[in-house]
């Protein structure tokens, strides 16, 4: 994983575990291939403690990065999100939680935190 890829990726887990979630990278120090994780894998898999069997999988990119083939596929088969920024990556979090979990104590800490991080970036 390129250097600023990882960059975005701490920062994003940073704010998801801000959030109380659960976060689990399949990247990390995973191999790839026949004995690592399978091509088209996310790289992080976002639970809330709250909510049993529901997983978010995010798919860590730089502004400028490209999917692989598997992962376009898989994400437009509405397998897991492709995400670029913390904000991305809790809109995701939120849209599932709001379709799968609307009752989910995480939901609001996940919308509270998106609305903190647009407010700052409407001021710079």
């Amino acid at each position: 994983m390129a250097r600023e890829e990882t960059l975005v990726q701490k920062t994003i887990v940073d704010v998801l575990k801000l959030a109380g979630l659960t976060v689990l990278h399949t990247s990390a120090f995973a191999a790839k291939g026949r004995l690592g994780t399978a091509k088209g894998v996310p790289d992080l898999l976002v639970h809330a403690p709250d909510v049993p069997l529901l997983i978010v999988g995010l798919e860590v990119k730089t502004a400028s990065g490209k999917p692989t083939s598997e992962q376009k596929a898989l994400s437009e088969a509405g397998m897991y999100r492709i995400v670029r920024s913390p904000e991305e990556a809790l809109d995701g979090v939120a849209e599932a939680l709001r379709l799968y979990a609307p009752e989910s104590r995480f939901l609001p800490r996940v919308q509270s935190l998106l609305a903190q991080l647009a407010r700052g970036a409407a001021r710079r």
